[in-house]
């Protein structure tokens, strides 16, 4: 009689065992695998570490929720994958396989491809950090102005040529700015002049990034944007409630007055200004509770061209104008909303500002930009932001 209850005790325990385990495995299952791309557009390449992950989800509650990996198997073989990272030597398409042992000991594999592309050239030193402060197009190259930060507010400042194979065509050329220089604004012109205002200098340099100009300014009195033409600069300084214009002719050295005009707002600062044109501003009100901000377009020395407020406030980047009359704001009210597009038709009244909802995010990383490139074309506005992803508008 005891051996009978002790057999159907243990027949028990192991369709209790078979049962608990089934049901844990219908409560976790795996939902993809995951790979960190090494651009915006999805690229992976050769030679630089690749984040994997495993996403599961729990089916009772459904929650999502991520184990890193115990096993990774390329091409069938298994690889060393230090903090679930692994580089791929060579450009190909691999076959992965991903082993993942969970909580409850449950083992799940998924299996995935990966293509590996050769990785585009590195500029500049893997151990410093480059920050490309603008760029622009000198003939058949494209040049980078780059900033490094070393410490102590050492800056270094630099320009990168390449070509449109992405070739370096010549070594990085240093400017020499002193020892610790701390850039206020810089422009470039249609010939390829390149314009620096830094502590209290205006620096100018031609295509071939020779220095041809340089003013100084005393402190307290010194321009907060520059617009360089191929023979003229044109400064912006600002004074309590009133910003001026002056004029550098680039050929003599001389400064010649300009307009002056009162941007006061009552209750408002004034905490930013671009150039337009010549002689035409946008400026970037804030309140000081932060509660709303203003955009006022002014011909300086003449009138006021438009103005619009936004609530609520929105944290203005750049402004860029069109042929059409427009202005394309790059601005953002959060990480939802990064973009803000303004509508200002041929009499400057402002017909519609819309918001766009651009930033790509996922699990593993969170991809915001606050950089932009205008193109108008055919009654059309396409608005790029890191060359990769384009939106079209229409001028309507």
């Amino acid at each position: 009689m005891k051996r009978r209850l002790l057999c159907l005790l243990s027949v028990s325990a192991i369709f209790l065992f078979f049962s608990c385990h089934e049901e844990e495995t219908k409560q976790i299952i795996p939902v993809r695998l995951q790979m960190k791309p090494h651009s915006s557009n999805n690229e992976f390449y050769a030679g630089i570490p690749v984040q994997f992950g495993v996403q599961l989800l729990n089916t009772t509650s459904g929650s999502p929720f991520t184990y890193s990996m115990a096993e990774l198997y390329v091409n069938g073989d298994k690889v060393v994958a230090e903090f679930s990272k692994y580089a791929f030597a060579e450009p190909a398409t691999y076959q992965i396989k991903a082993v993942v042992k969970t909580v409850n000991h449950n083992t799940f594999e998924l299996d995935t491809v990966i293509n590996i592309a050769t990785a585009p050239p590195i500029f500049g030193s893997p151990q410093r950090g480059e920050k490309v402060l603008f760029g622009w197009k000198a003939g058949a190259s494209y040049k980078m102005l780059l900033s490094t930060y070393h410490s102590s507010s050492v800056y270094d400042y630099e320009v990168l040529s390449i070509d449109e194979a992405l070739k370096q065509q010549e070594p990085l050329v240093m400017l020499d700015l002193g020892w610790y220089p701390q850039m206020i604004d810089h422009n470039v012109s249609p010939s390829g002049k390149l314009a620096l205002i830094y502590d209290n200098n205006l620096v100018i340099y031609n295509a071939s990034l020779t220095l041809t100009n340089r003013t100084f300014f005393n402190y307290g009195n010194l321009p907060r944007k520059v617009l360089i033409k191929d023979n003229s600069a044109v400064l912006l300084f600002d004074s309590l409630a009133n910003i001026s214009l002056k004029k550098v002719d680039l050929n003599t050295g001389k400064i010649v007055k300009g307009p002056t005009q009162f941007i006061g707002v009552d209750g408002m600062k004034a905490y930013d200004h671009f150039f337009i044109d010549e002689f035409r501003t946008a400026i970037y009100y804030t309140s000081p509770n932060n509660s709303k901000t203003l955009l006022i377009g002014v011909n300086v020395g003449s009138k006021v061209e438009f103005s619009k407020y936004f609530l609520p406030p929105v944290l203005i980047e750049n402004v860029t104008p069109l042929i059409s009359g427009g202005y394309v704001i790059n601005s953002y009210v959060s990480l939802e909303k990064p973009l803000t597009v303004l509508g200002v038709d041929k009499s400057s009244v402002v017909k519609w500002a819309q918001t766009f909802q651009l930033n790509y995010q996922s699990y593993w990383y969170q991809f915001q930009s606050n950089h932009i490139a205008v193109k108008e074309l055919r009654g059309f506005i396409y608005v790029f932001f890191d060359n990769m992803r384009c939106v079209k508008l229409s001028l309507d």
